[in-house]
């Protein structure tokens, strides 16, 4: 791993409610994951991470054993940690979960919208990241397509206002997934799955709760046939 400047945002934490330098760098490496920064099957050495975002060994530690309790790091005698690569079986158990709790908060959106809960000014940012994403996914940019699905779900996530839902979606190993996949994925996955967003969009804002959960449902399970898809080189083997 190449060496950089230590990352400022990672080198002061204040009393006021700040995460901790572990939490901090726990969030940095799960996201450099997520991007393909780090790849899956990736080595994790300490003294790098410790040069490049500037803090001690025992917090470089500290983090990569929160992420190992995601799912998103493991871990070797005599080799140290890497970057988790999923089998078959993981990526079918994780997008069912995935579905099951991504529709429920789609419904929960929609029962929102419904009670009157949500603003036009939530609509609007919500409308205008799925206008990004779609004009993204149109002109075939996958990676940045990527990056605004994957904002475009955890906006669904805040919208249903539910902190548990949420906790309970950021254990999955999701970035884990999206880095593992990421050379698999075409433009034409991308505009069907901007397409789904759309659809169930407009389901979250009329207020259907039933239709809204159905669709983000078979959102998310057309994702795993996708992934499925894949060759069995991208994937663990099972256990």
């Amino acid at each position: 791993m190449a060496r950089a400047e230590p990352t400022p945002f990672l080198t002061a934490v204040d009393g006021a409610g700040m995460p901790s330098q572990r939490r901090r760098l726990q969030l940095a490496l799960q996201e450099a994951i997520a991007a393909g920064h780090l790849a899956s099957g990736q080595r994790l050495v300490e003294a790098d991470l410790q040069a490049q975002y500037g803090v001690a060994r025992s917090t470089v530690r500290e983090a990569l054993q929160a992420l190992h309790a995601q799912g998103l790091v493991a871990f070797a005698p005599n080799r140290g940690a890497w970057v988790r690569r999923l089998s078959r079986r993981e990526v079918q158990d994780l997008f069912a979960i995935r579905a099951r709790l991504e529709g429920l908060a789609a419904r929960r959106v929609a029962e929102r919208q419904a009670a009157g809960a949500l603003s036009a000014v939530d609509w609007k940012s919500f409308h205008a990241l799925h206008d990004q994403g779609l004009a993204q996914a149109q002109a075939g940019d996958v990676a940045a397509y990527a990056h605004t699905n994957r904002a475009w779900h955890q906006a669904v996530m805040a919208m249903a206002d539910n902190p548990q839902l949420l906790r309970l979606v950021a254990e999955l190993s999701l970035p884990v997934l999206q880095a593992q996949f990421r050379g698999f994925l075409k433009p034409t996955n991308q505009r069907a799955s901007a397409a789904d967003h759309g659809r169930i969009a407009a389901a979250m804002r009329a207020g259907n709760a039933a239709q809204a959960e159905r669709l983000m449902q078979q959102h998310v399970l057309r994702g795993q046939a996708v992934v499925l898809g894949a060759p069995d080189a991208l994937f663990a083997p099972d256990e």
